[in-house]
């Protein structure tokens, strides 16, 4: 089966052509408001429901989160629904993300940390992801504890693992 990614990817597309044409920040609240009403424990269950038809399930989570919505976010529920594209509406909505970072010349880079980062930290890992890649950077910090020390940078293509979990894979991997 193909990767939720490439799934996702003309979705995530076609919602920011439209998004460039009407609001950004409005296309990016409504698939966040989707998201959250998609990954909701009941709503999930609800939707998996086998006798729910493809416009029973947009006509629910148009009557949930409707008013969050204009005509044209209405109709892309109803053409996930259809194709029975709703379970892939988190990978949707962050491809959606990325490409409207890319418009507007900025960058959000995820931060995977076993402790927390004070905002020295922060800031110069900010300075230099912005001079690395000449655009305006913003983080999402998220603390994993399992990664035992150091931490996992994603920005766009980049990724740099430098937590400790890491470095014992990469150790292990050379001493076989």
């Amino acid at each position: 089966m193909a990767e939720l990614s490439t799934l996702a990817r003309p979705y995530a597309k076609a919602a920011f052509e439209i998004a460039q044409q009407q609001s950004l920040d409005k296309w990016s609240d409504m698939l966040q408001t989707l998201k959250t009403v998609v990954t909701d424990e009941t709503m999930s269950t609800a939707l998996s429901e086998p006798k729910l038809s493809a416009q029973d399930k947009a006509d629910l989570l148009i009557e949930v989160a409707g008013k969050d919505y204009n005509d044209e976010g209405k109709n892309f529920i109803r053409l996930l629904a259809e194709n029975q594209k709703l379970s892939i509406v988190s990978e949707v909505s962050e491809q959606f993300e990325a490409y409207k970072y890319e418009a507007e010349g900025s960058l959000q880079a995820d931060v995977l940390t076993a402790m927390p980062i004070d905002d020295a930290r922060q800031q110069k890992l900010v300075d230099a992801l912005t001079k690395r890649f000449n655009k305006t950077v913003t983080l999402n910090i998220v603390q994993q504890e399992d990664l035992i020390g150091g931490a996992i940078i994603r920005a766009g293509d980049l990724v740099i693992d430098g937590s400790v979990t890491g470095r014992l894979a990469q150790l292990e991997q050379t001493l076989n």
